[in-house]
């Protein structure tokens, strides 16, 4: 009798683990479709955040840019000429150049506007001291409401393009904050005169 229910036991733990490879199976078969790929840890972009030199932020249709003089310093070129919150950048460009994609979806050209490239949130361009450019499009919110998805340097509108499969990032849903934040947060404030004391 013993021994009948180590059997029973021990068919079960085969048949679990059975299950549990024939779902991995699957799954990597799915990736290989263009279906979702987990890859926990792979960051937006490479470069570092000190490789900025020009940082331009688009959004409803406002433009808002960015440059480092030559102390380093952040300064506003656009819509006005002023000295820049560095916080806010460096908020910003951490967001981007250190937090991990959550995971990576295929789509077709038709499916752009479900996660809402056709209309984006906003975009954000770095230029970087070798003079590369790179762009991040955000799209729409994920069903969760704690993420968005992304597009890591979009192509070029093309005819080839057109017609090719979108690869998207999910990523941190703080993006949103880091970009939309009033254009007074984007300014350094300007400081206040000292009140002469009551006589």
């Amino acid at each position: 009798m013993k021994l009948q229910r180590n059997t029973v036991i021990l068919m079960a733990v085969a048949i679990a683990l059975g299950g549990v490879v024939l779902i991995t199976e699957t799954l990597r078969s799915a990736s290989n479709r263009g279906g979702i790929t987990q890859k926990s840890g792979d960051r937006l972009f490479v470069f570092e955040e000190a490789q900025v030199n020009k940082l331009k932020i688009e959004r409803q249709g406002e433009t808002i840019e960015f440059e480092r003089d030559q102390e380093g310093v952040w300064q506003m070129t656009a819509p006005e000429s002023a000295l820049a919150e560095q916080a806010s950048i460096a908020f910003l460009l951490s967001l981007v150049t250190t937090e991990p994609s959550n995971r990576t979806i295929t789509i077709t050209p038709e499916q752009q506007a479900d996660f809402g490239f056709t209309n984006p949130t906003g975009a954000i361009e770095m230029t970087l001291e070798n003079g590369d450019t790179h762009t991040l499009v955000l799209g729409a919110e994920d069903f969760s409401g704690g993420s968005l998805y992304v597009q890591v340097d979009p192509p070029q509108a093309s005819a080839e393009s057109a017609e090719e499969e979108i690869e998207i990032q999910v990523a941190a849903i703080d993006l949103i904050n880091g970009v939309e934040r009033p254009l007074e947060e984007w300014k350094a404030a300007a400081d206040k005169p000292e009140s002469n004391p009551a006589e």
